[in-house]
């Protein structure tokens, strides 16, 4: 996903400016600061408040992280580097394939949605399979924010704050239905120059692995939990946000 800060940071002290590299240093600092903070927000409301948890109920966190990138406008393909280094001792090939796409997306939305604005942010979940074969949650925040400062747009003209946090799932309160409707919204996704048809495919696959293992697993939910018919099963809000900092999000139809 573009640069990293620290690679930023290198450039930026190669500034003969005094005045200047202070400045940049100062605002890269401060996002890193805020990253940590955002990512703190993130986690705790997954922990208490997760999105759709009646549908796939997190039972325990067992993993988290979160990162910034800069230059991410003019380089957005990396995403897919930087999404398989995060998951790919977590969750199966296929699944990363289809994570990827959809981030790539994602990506796409937010630094399209500014529009004038500085920053725009994007929450969303979905139902993962880990490498043991257990069913999981990956739930998503992504923070973008484009730079006025000149003397950092000239080394990075924005910058995206990722955290995704890992959960298993109490699979006696899933049903086979809730992970079909879970499966699409996730998984359709193409990655670029992608065929529909591997994209069809990988999507069956996924759909088909994650039935099996709550076949397998020790109990599930004997009925489908009842939704609205408007309920949209990915929950994601792209919000623009003003140039102050601000907690507040909107997620339709569930808790932000």
């Amino acid at each position: 996903m573009g640069q990293s800060v620290s690679s930023v940071i290198r450039a930026v002290n190669g500034e003969p400016c005094h005045e200047k590299r202070r400045e940049a240093e100062d605002v890269l600092n401060t996002l890193i600061a805020v990253a940590e903070d955002k990512a703190r927000i993130h986690q705790s409301k997954v922990a208490k408040f997760p999105i759709d948890g009646e549908i796939l109920p997190v039972e325990k966190i067992v993993g988290k992280l979160h990162m910034v990138h800069c230059g991410v406008k003019k380089d957005p393909a990396s995403v897919k580097q930087v999404m398989r280094e995060c998951l790919r001792n977590r969750v199966r090939e296929d699944i990363i394939d289809g994570l990827t796409a959809v981030t790539l997306q994602s990506v796409e939305r937010l630094t399209d949605v500014i529009n004038g604005k500085k920053s725009s942010e994007l929450i969303s979940y979905a139902v993962v399979l880990g490498k043991p074969g257990g069913i999981g949650r990956l739930d998503c925040y992504f923070f973008y924010y484009r730079f006025g400062s000149t003397t950092i747009a000239s080394v990075a003209e924005d910058c995206l704050i990722t955290s995704l946090v890992f959960s298993s799932v109490d699979s006696s309160r899933l049903h086979a239905n809730d992970l079909c409707r879970l499966v699409e919204p996730a998984y359709s996704a193409s990655l670029p120059n992608e065929q529909y048809e591997t994209t069809r495919q990988r999507t069956k696959s996924i759909e088909r692995q994650l039935l099996n293992a709550l076949k397998n697993a020790p109990r599930h939910r004997s009925a489908p939990v009842v939704l609205a018919p408007t309920a949209d099963v990915l929950k994601s809000a792209t919000i623009s946000m003003p140039s102050k900092p601000s907690i507040m999000r909107t997620v339709s139809g569930g808790r932000a």
